[in-house]
């Protein structure tokens, strides 16, 4: 009960007004009361009380007109009306009900049951606001949603328009339509690009759109009547890459005096502006102006305004590269078909050979990669385990055909020899002494002086966490992430082993490290850091390790599976394909964070049983969630996705459920025993607020909007199986 919760009682009768007032006020209520309908009224227009009291038979004005009175108003329409009477008549309760009364207290009175009607009804009373106002705020959060969701996919149809473009004719009405969309949709006036000279001195194309009453004199002439060089303050953010946010024109500071004079000259309020940077080149600008209101972006927006201006200058700059890569893939196409049927049978022949089933270690998480530069490749890897040990190993060799595959198989059939033949049941395998056995062998082969071998190997003590590193010719060392982020390599340097003579006398450097929760091991060939692409004026940008470190970096929180899809999209980002120059290759490792906590449990295939156990996992979730209803909202989406797709409503089947907490994250997975489906695309699909919610088909809207709720959602490779994962604050 709260303090503050105000009764009003009205009666005509003093001494019922009496006894109401001490058996309310001693049960901590405050009252007020009325001796009239009109008093009663009166009151409630000046103060609104929680609850109303209230006599029926009374002079003047009956309880019944006092109450049709209080419903008739928006105001005060939402407030329990409890009757007080003498009379048991039935039509005079009904009566009171068709009103809007919520209850009847007979006299005389009886303190038992007046307390309990009223808290009763306050509790309800209380509940019912709780409600309307969270309805308010899902409400107003649905309707930032729609918007967002519009605004995304305004992006993404610009996005698919752009990717699709075809170099058939004029560009500038194609960009400018572009514009005026999402103009038009954000509630701007002007909105524009300028594609800036080489030295940035000038604007040297325009593409603009504006509202049909946004009158500007001359505009190409002004826009290009300038030097740049006259809004230094403006030009100087731009080349180091920031976005310039102007809410008020009237609040900018003084260094952006001569901006600040242009924009009010042309009865500018806020204008936003976005450099548009290619191969790391500021190439101009893309703008948005208001004169009719001010603009506060919020973060996500923005977001979406980096894709747009990222959109735009990516179809501008390909529309001039067209004609050089048309030339390209003329030249490459002719190459690729006389290769095509060769490399076949070999890339089959080194698929063979590549590790099926990885073994399985409690506490720790892995997950490998591997792509050949073209279909045959000189990477390999593998994972063995000996008893309580794990062998882990990146191979990169010389040779990207036949012979590449050959000199793998031979490195794959001389590990197995040794842990056959030469290593001890019990014995801690050491690195250094495994790849001399391997030197040995290698110069016994006779192979050619111009072929090597480049091997980073380890072995993982899993009682003691140790991992133990051992480097033949390895250019990048394994890259330790902790559980915070940090990222700092693991130094073990080594020459590549080859046939020469004095290769067997070679020394090579091992490195021990104890591997701790929540730490992440990132081992990969040189493949990946050092694809290039070609930049204006004859540059060659390389993917480079720092670019690694970012991504790695940024999403270090995730499985090893998550890591390295990131790492791989990162890469065809950078390079527009997922195959290199080079073979890449490069497996992720982690051992585990300590669960904190974990919740269990099996539910069959009903809805009933479902949403006990959402009950059950609110409790769970509320010490370490705040609120926990975000989580459940996504995690019941999914169980009822289990239910009706995976287990298709059979009672029979069952779902089970797992959630992990850890210092960082809450990890709930959810599997059925259903066939499974092929998710990937339903997994990455956005959530579209209008059609996905007003629409009578589902359209897997369960899974786009648990996508929006959790940080990460991914699914096994069967896709009986989804896994959600987030992030604690």
């Amino acid at each position: 009960m709260s303090e503050e919760e105000l009764i009003l009682v009205v009666d005509d009768n003093r001494q019922n007004v009496q006894i109401l007032g001490r058996i309310l006020k001693k049960s901590s209520y405050k009252v007020a009361v009325a001796n009239s309908g009109k008093e009663a009224l009166d009151f409630i227009a000046r103060k609104l009380p929680d609850l109303i009291l209230l006599d029926i038979m009374m002079p003047g004005m009956t309880g019944f007109e006092v109450c049709k009175s209080v419903k008739e108003k928006p105001k005060t329409e939402e407030i329990p009306v409890i009757f007080i009477s003498a009379l048991t008549e039935t039509e005079d309760k009904l009566k009171g009900f068709n009103l809007g009364g919520v209850d009847y207290i007979t006299k005389p009175f009886q303190k038992e049951e007046v307390l309990a009607r009223v808290k009763t009804q306050l509790e309800l009373s209380r509940t019912k606001k709780e409600l309307k106002e969270k309805t308010k705020e899902q409400e107003q959060l649905l309707a930032e949603l729609k918007y967002r969701a519009r605004l995304e996919n305004l992006v993404i149809d610009l996005s698919k328009e752009f990717i699709n473009f075809k170099d058939n004719g004029d560009i500038q009405p194609r960009i400018e339509q572009g514009l005026g969309k999402i103009a038009k949709f954000i509630g701007v006036d002007y909105a524009f690009i300028y594609l800036f000279s080489a030295d940035n001195e000038k604007v040297e194309e325009v593409f603009r759109w504006l509202r049909k009453d946004f009158k500007m004199e001359a505009a190409v002439d002004i826009d290009k009547c300038f030097t740049l060089k006259d809004f230094s303050w403006a030009l100087n953010k731009l080349e180091a890459g920031e976005l310039i946010d102007i809410v008020d024109t009237k609040e900018l500071s003084a260094a952006a005096k001569e901006e600040q004079e242009f924009l009010r000259s042309k009865n500018i309020k806020s204008s936003l502006l976005l450099p548009l940077e290619y191969s790391q080149e500021l190439k101009g600008v893309l703008g948005f102006n208001s004169r009719i209101k001010k603009h506060q972006w919020q973060e996500e927006e923005i977001s979406l305004f980096r894709v747009v201006a990222n959109i735009f200058i990516n179809t501008i700059q390909r529309k001039k590269s067209d004609q050089k890569l048309k030339e390209y893939y003329q030249e490459i196409e002719g190459l690729y078909n006389n290769l095509e049927e060769k490399i076949d049978k070999a890339s089959e022949l080194h698929q063979q050979f590549l590790p099926k089933n990885l073994p399985q270690i409690e506490g720790i998480a892995y997950d490998t990669y591997f792509q050949p530069s073209y279909k045959l490749g000189g990477d390999f890897y593998d994972i063995i385990q000996i008893e309580d040990q794990l062998i882990i190993y990146l191979a990169d060799v010389s040779g990207h055909g036949l012979d590449g595959t050959l000199l793998n198989i031979f490195l794959r059939e001389t590990i197995n020899n040794y842990l056959l033949y030469q290593h001890e049941s019990g014995e801690i395998l050491d690195p250094l002494r495994l790849i001399r056995y391997i030197t040995k062998r290698y110069s016994q082969e006779n192979f050619p002086g111009d072929y090597f071998i480049c091997l980073l190997l380890g072995v993982l003590e899993v009682e003691k966490q140790k991992l133990t590193f051992a480097n033949a010719g390895f250019q990048i060392p394994p890259l330790i992430i902790t559980k915070d982020g940090e990222l700092s390599p693991l130094f073990c340097s080594g020459l590549p082993i080859t046939s020469m003579p004095e290769a067997e006398a070679l020394e090579y450097q091992q490195v021990e490290h104890s591997l701790k929760a929540g730490e992440t091991f990132f081992l990969t060939t040189d493949g990946l850091i050092e694809e290039t692409i070609n930049k204006e004026e004859g540059r060659l940008i390389p993917y480079g390790e720092e670019r690694l470190k970012e991504v790695l970096a940024a999403n270090y929180y995730l499985p090893p599976e998550l890591i390295n899809y990131r790492v791989r999209k990162d890469f065809e980002n950078f390079a527009g394909s997922i195959k290199g120059q080079d073979d890449i290759t490069f497996l992720t490792l982690r051992k585990e964070l300590q669960v904190i906590d974990s919740f269990e449990s099996s539910i069959c295939s009903s809805c009933a049983a479902m949403h006990k156990l959402k009950e059950k996992l609110m409790e769970f979730i509320a010490p370490y969630y705040e609120p926990p209803s975000l989580i459940c909202i996504g995690f019941e989406e999914m169980v009822i996705n289990a239910i009706e797709h995976g287990n298709q409503l059979d009672k029979s089947k069952k779902v089970d459920i797992r959630v992990e907490v850890t210092e960082q994250y809450i990890k709930a997975t959810i599997e059925d025993e259903g066939t499974g489906f092929d998710w990937t695309e339903k997994a990455t699909q956005v959530l579209d607020v209008e059609r996905d919610f007003d629409g009578l088909e589902e359209r897997g809207r369960g899974i786009k909007m648990t996508n929006k709720l959790y940080d990460e959602l991914w699914y096994n490779e069967k896709g009986n199986q989804v896994n959600l994962l987030k992030l604690r604050e």
